[in-house]
Order: C-alpha cells, then structure tokens, then sequence
C-alpha cells in the first residue's frame, strides 16, 4: 500500500494523507453521471425548431442552399418575415398540440435551415447551458405545447415549440 492516496476533486488532484484518504467520500463506479447530465443543472426540456439563417447569421449557409456552398443573402428582417408567415399558419392549426407538433416537423423539415431539419427539427432533450442564452431562454419560458414568437441568436432567427 501507499502511504498517500489520490483523490480527485473537480478535476484538481489532490495528495491526502492515509487518514484523511481514508475519510475521503468514495465514489461508486456504477453512480456516474455523463458528462452533460454533470453540466446541466435541473429539469431538461424537449423542443423542435425552425431555423431561418441570414446573411449576417454565424455560419450563413444552409443545406436548402445551393447544398451549403453558396452564402445566404437574405436579410435578418426578411427571415423573421419568413417565420413570422410560418407562426402564422402553425398558429391556425388550433388547441391540438399533436397535430400542431406533426405540421411543425413537417415544416421544419422543409424550412429550416438547421441539420436537425432531417429530424424534423427535434433537438432532443437539453438543459440549461446547452444552448445559446436567447435560445434557452425562449424555451425554457414556454410551456408545454406552447409556440414562441422569433427569437433571434447568432445562429439566425428560430421558431421554437416545447414537447416536454
């Protein structure tokens, strides 16, 4: 045996002692969490969204664009537009949340300029701190079933529905 043990605390490392090594609290192998679930603190969501890149988007390229070669030009006032007209047709889907998330998937399928398009715009499960500020914000604020209104990031303009 060695007379000190390891002991590692929030990725520092520390020398103890034998009895201080021996009062060290011990960590099952079997209870560790992956490293997002350590990251993220509290309740996860679900959501689908639509995003609408611009020209002064971080990344202005999109699949729906000349395969992601060619430079998006469309303004940032003409992409909210754009979403503002497709809120407007989720919004006249009604009170069914089952039907208004298949119309939503459907049209992000098609409109959305993110590669979760393929998925009909589901971004899975997430937590805080996994997305950009205005991002999470927006939809952690909404309720379940609820639709947003724009909300703008530097990845572009998104509409955002929360499944859970």
């Amino acid at each position: 045996h060695c007379q000190n043990h390891l002991f590692y605390a929030k990725y520092r490392l520390i020398f103890l002692p034998p009895a201080a090594a021996a009062a060290a609290p011990k960590k099952s192998r079997g209870a560790r969490r992956p490293p997002a679930a350590k990251a993220s603190s509290g309740a996860k969501i679900h959501c689908l969204h639509i995003l609408r890149k611009h020209s002064g988007s971080r990344r202005p390229h999109s699949w729906r664009h000349g395969d992601g070669k060619v430079a998006i030009s469309t303004s940032a006032e003409d992409a909210a537009g754009e979403l503002r007209e497709l809120r407007e047709l989720l919004s006249s889907v009604g009170d069914d949340v089952g039907e208004l998330r298949r119309t939503f998937s459907e049209l992000a399928g098609s409109e959305s300029d993110c590669s979760s398009a393929k998925r009909g715009g589901d971004l899975g499960h997430f937590g805080r701190k996994k997305m950009q500020v205005a991002f999470e914000d927006a939809a952690f604020a909404l309720a379940v079933g609820q639709l947003s209104g724009i909300v703008e990031t530097s990845s572009g303009i998104h509409l955002i529905l929360r499944l859970a």
